[in-house]
């Protein structure tokens, strides 16, 4: 788990313990997330990009490594194997205003 994505990779993810949130903005189609994992074992922070239209999908992310190189990951032709409650996965209006 000492990636950009650690935070989100534990077996118990707890944004609000384990990130430090740099930027949140949300457009009526999308939302874009800045933060880093506290503790601080990666180079810089991760921004990734979700889509809220049709459906909350994650469309890329991009990181620093410790050169300060970024590198973007695109997420393209993506197939839906299972199905989850939409619930699962949506953030509430007044969870993102904690982190602005």
């Amino acid at each position: 788990t000492e990636t950009a994505l650690g935070a989100l990779l534990k077996a118990d993810v707890n944004l609000q313990r384990d990130a430090r949130f740099f930027d949140i903005r949300e457009t009526d189609d999308a939302i874009v997330i800045a933060f880093e994992d506290k503790s601080q074992k990666v180079s810089g922070p991760l921004r990734m990009f979700l889509t809220k239209k049709p459906t909350l999908e994650l469309k890329k992310w991009m990181a620093k490594d410790m050169q300060g190189r970024e590198t973007q990951i695109e997420l393209s032709n993506i197939v839906v194997v299972d199905s989850f409650a939409a619930e699962l996965f949506k953030p509430s209006p007044i969870a993102l205003d904690r982190f602005r």
